[in-house]
């Protein structure tokens, strides 16, 4: 893939373009957030999320493993990349809808080993719709959306914005609440152009 491929030429850790070969699925980018979208009592385990999933070139891989409790383990393998990427995963539904949280796994051997570059990261969590239909439909959060929506007055949540992103710091009881008012929005959430499909 060319986003894949722009992203290894930037000299971009594999973590970051484990995510970018999901975006490129569904031709959107994500927000950011540095709280979690749910707390222990809030998760639910979904057995059909578990297995490895692939693309439609059968390039890049998106294996999911039961970790603690109602947690998942997600690694990312992409053509372009070596190291795989490692994730945390937590599933809620909210508004009828599954979101899962995902966020770089400590350890994780796709973050960067330079422990002053690494001090100067801040790891953060994205959310994105599940969907099972006809394979696995991962939503992300419509940047776009989001950013007009708060210029615009229209979107109210806690949050910082940069130079280049909104960044979200709203606490789970408010990222739920507003999240879940958007289970059905197309827009905020656009359905990605196509399945993954497990192997």
């Amino acid at each position: 893939m060319n986003i894949m491929r722009n992203a290894e030429k930037k000299g971009m850790p594999a973590i970051w373009s484990c995510l970018l070969a999901v975006l490129a699925v569904t031709a959107l980018s994500c927000i950011r957030s540095l709280q979690p979208l749910y707390e222990d009592k809030d998760l639910v385990f979904e057995p059909r999320l578990i297995g490895t999933w692939t693309d439609g070139e059968g390039e890049d891989a998106w294996t999911f493993e039961r970790a603690e409790g109602k947690e998942y383990f997600l690694t990312c393998r992409t053509s372009e990349d070596e190291t795989a990427a490692r994730f945390r995963g937590r599933l809620g539904k909210l508004g009828g809808a599954f979101f899962l949280d995902l966020y770089p796994d400590k350890g994780n051997a796709a973050l960067p080993r330079n422990d002053f570059l690494a001090m100067h990261l801040v790891p953060a969590h994205t959310f994105w719709r599940v969907r099972f239909e006809d394979g696995l439909h991962l939503d992300p959060f419509n940047a776009d959306w989001l950013k007009e929506g708060i210029r615009a007055g229209r979107v109210k949540i806690a949050h910082v914005e940069t130079s280049e992103e909104i960044l979200l710091t709203a606490a789970p009881p408010e990222l739920q609440a507003f999240l879940a008012g958007l289970a059905s929005d197309l827009e905020a959430f656009p359905p990605s152009a196509e399945p993954l499909r497990k192997r």
